[in-house]
């Protein structure tokens, strides 16, 4: 759902307790119930004290609000290939409007790593992804899912660190 990019396969590594946003523009109207993620790399060690999804509307100035999120289940990412989760309660996609598919997961132990976009030189696409519109970001030091980010609170991720699907 988030968009058609180059996969790398080896998985992009993700840090704890920083919310990734994998931002886009919803192509047509429908009712969403689950979330699909794809993890190359299962969590291990220590288990996570928190592993949760989140998606956001996005409003003209680039201010995030929570729409949908799903319960916390820290064994969503305790194995590789394709993870499906249900939302909290299904919400509605609208076509035409900016959504953020947020990922979280907290820990001590290893992290999972997502299928993702790559590339050969993420400094400079990182610059080329936080052009208008925005694709992806990132925001630090979050202990469990917000309600809201505002515009100006996330930065760059690069690579964009995962990919997801709604159905």
């Amino acid at each position: 759902m988030c968009s058609s990019d180059l996969v790398n396969a080896a998985g992009s590594l993700i840090t704890t307790s920083t919310l990734y946003l994998t931002l886009f523009t919803a192509q047509k109207t429908e009712t969403i119930t689950t979330v699909k993620t794809y993890v190359a790399t299962a969590t291990s060690g220590t288990a996570p004290t928190l592993c949760q999804l989140a998606v956001f509307s996005e409003d003209g100035s680039g201010n995030l609000t929570q729409v949908a999120i799903t319960t916390n289940d820290t064994t969503l990412w305790n194995a590789t290939g394709s993870q499906s989760k249900s939302w909290s309660s299904s919400w509605s996609k609208t076509a035409g409007q900016r959504y953020a598919c947020g990922l979280l997961c907290v820990s001590t132990g290893t992290l999972p790593s997502f299928y993702s976009m790559t590339a050969s030189n993420a400094a400079t696409l990182g610059i080329i992804w936080a052009s208008s519109p925005r694709i992806s970001g990132a925001v630090t030091s979050q202990t469990t899912m917000p309600s809201s980010v505002s515009s100006g609170s996330y930065a760059n991720a690069a690579p964009r660190p995962f990919y997801a699907e709604f159905s």
